[in-house]
């Protein structure tokens, strides 16, 4: 894996464990407020396990979409994956390192394309929308 795929997936890590985290906290902080907790830490009003709902009902804080959206990008990064000399998904022995994706099909040229480096564009632009997180780097951005 290359440097750029294991901080994507550091962070693909990072939003799951927050969604996880984040119903029990929003479920938690309404009824603190209202002094509502029982022992096990569940609620017991009605008004803030409905509240609680239409809070993480909202796409941003929607706790099953990250997760959702977490497997997603896990299962775009292990399709993007790079070839290696042994691998059965070469189709041309010169390819090897490319995008078992992006590079080489049945009338590409290793000579005449730039496509298919790893990272590949697709793995680029999984990676954008994170540019402002530590550890990102400037190179990783698409041409």
């Amino acid at each position: 894996m290359s440097e750029m795929v294991d901080w994507l997936l550091e962070q693909i890590e990072e939003d799951k464990q927050r969604a996880r985290e984040l119903r029990a906290e929003v479920a938690r902080t309404l009824c603190t407020d209202h002094g509502h907790i029982n022992q096990e830490g569940g609620l017991r009003c009605r008004t803030c396990v409905r509240r609680a709902d239409a809070i993480l009902s909202l796409p941003l804080f929607n706790p099953d979409r990250v997760l959702a959206e977490c497997e997603a990008k896990l299962q775009i990064i292990a399709q993007h994956r790079p070839t290696t000399a042994a691998s059965s998904d070469l189709t041309y022995p010169a390819s090897a390192g490319l995008c078992v994706t992006c590079g080489p099909g049945d009338t590409w040229e290793v000579e005449q394309q730039p496509y298919g480096q790893v990272p590949c564009a697709t793995l680029r632009l999984l990676a954008l929308p994170l540019a402002d997180h530590p550890g990102y780097r400037a190179e990783w951005a698409p041409a």
